[in-house]
């Protein structure tokens, strides 16, 4: 398979490039608008979707609990530890979502800010990445977004 890179270089017109959770998106769709990204709903079946994105040469990359996890007497453990504890990281997060033109950056990023938490993951998005964008959603179903991505 070719490269990010090769992509970027002209071997494909238009790709998109989907790696189960994690999309990257080179320039437009053949008529010209931005590619659509859906983002999983958490909590629904598998394709439904709480959102549409609209991106043109960026990263979607999202980290959630509801792919990789096992039941334990009524627990989910699921795939995004602490390390700090070394078990899954209990935030009041279902799911983090990042948008950012570097794919390994996205990918980093949905993974930190989900261990961080909504509060502080806002925080450190701030200050460290102002610019990626981001959608948290808690499992009380609250939600948060970065202004620019309210527009996407």
């Amino acid at each position: 398979m070719n490269s990010p890179r090769s992509l970027r270089k002209g071997e494909y017109r238009r790709p998109s490039v989907d790696l189960g959770g994690s999309i990257f998106a080179v320039g437009s769709r053949p008529d010209g608008t931005p590619w659509r990204i859906g983002i999983q709903d958490p909590e629904g079946p598998k394709g439904s979707y709480v959102g549409i994105l609209r991106v043109r040469n960026k990263a979607v990359v999202t980290s959630g609990v509801y792919e990789r996890f096992f039941m334990q007497d009524g627990v989910r453990y699921h795939h995004l530890l602490d390390p700090s504890t070394g078990y899954p990281a209990r935030t009041g997060l279902l799911s983090v979502t990042v948008v950012h033109p570097k794919g390994i950056d996205a990918d980093a990023l949905s993974t930190t800010l989900f261990v961080l938490g909504m509060e502080r993951g806002h925080a450190y998005l701030r200050e460290q990445h102002p610019e990626a964008e981001a959608l948290f959603i808690g499992d009380d179903h609250t939600t948060w977004m970065t202004p620019r991505l309210k527009r996407r």
